[in-house]
């Protein structure tokens, strides 16, 4: 039993190293989604610098959604005069929106504060989407196992028969 949570241990190990792994080959072409994949925080940017990644918390500013006639992959947002984008998950702040044809079976879907809005290009509240999660519990121990009184006992009994 110990063996067999010792492979579970070290497989679990294993593809968590994968994990970090693939979000590292990610790093020059999306820091910021390296940044969230690895921190899981927002507003957060990844900078590679040679064979490392430094990572550096945002400022948290003030933005107010901008009115576009267009459908971006990101939310329109205006910081004081300047016309910015916020890039989805990451919450970081760019120059340039990716524009994307307004589709009303597949929109583009933002979470802001605790509503989800979709762009048309207007941002309209939607209910909630389903959400994708892990269905495994990690917070495994390892317990050793006890005989129950029974098994004690029939212990006991065996020992005393041969003399131990």
């Amino acid at each position: 039993m110990k063996e067999m949570y010792e492979t579970l241990v070290l497989q679990r190990c294993k593809l968590e190293r994968k994990v970090i792994e693939n979000a590292l080959a990610i790093a020059t072409l999306q820091p910021s989604e390296l940044a969230y994949q690895i921190l899981g925080e927002r507003g957060v940017m990844a900078v590679p610098a040679g064979e490392c990644v430094h990572f550096v918390t945002c400022l948290r500013v003030n933005l107010e959604i901008r009115d576009t006639n267009d459908c971006y992959n990101e939310v329109p947002v205006q910081h004081g005069n300047e016309s910015l984008f916020l890039a989805p998950r990451s919450r970081i702040l760019i120059a340039h929106g990716k524009k994307i044809t307004c589709d009303t079976r597949m929109p583009p879907m933002f979470k802001i504060g605790q509503i989800w809005y979709r762009m048309l290009p207007d941002l309209i509240d939607v209910p909630t989407p389903t959400i994708i999660e892990p269905q495994s519990q990690t917070d495994w121990k390892y317990a050793t196992p006890t005989p129950s009184p029974r098994e004690e006992c029939i212990q006991k009994k065996t020992r005393r028969n041969i003399g131990t």
